[in-house]
């Protein structure tokens, strides 16, 4: 069974989908199934463009493009959940 992981913040605008790509790509590259999601429980819309040229400038497969509520999982498929908490 494929492990299902999430990585939850507020704005699902740049901590969160850069912990996804780097889960999916480091993964990918030890040959480990497992399945990254991101998502934010007051998401912004937007990823914020620093965190996209990071994860282009890192490698990083950045399969999730959109700032997702965290009601558009399937919360049932999950079996890690992770928070990125910062500072505001």
């Amino acid at each position: 069974m494929t492990p299902h992981v999430l990585v939850l913040c507020t704005h699902n605008s740049a901590r969160s989908v850069l912990a996804e790509g780097m889960l999916q790509h480091h993964a990918a590259r030890l040959g480990l199934d497992v399945q990254a999601h991101s998502a934010g429980s007051a998401p912004g819309g937007r990823i914020n463009p620093l965190a996209l040229a990071l994860a282009v400038l890192r490698s990083a497969r950045m399969l999730q493009l959109l700032a997702l509520p965290l009601a558009t999982l399937d919360r049932a498929a999950l079996q890690v959940a992770l928070e990125a908490i910062g500072r505001s």
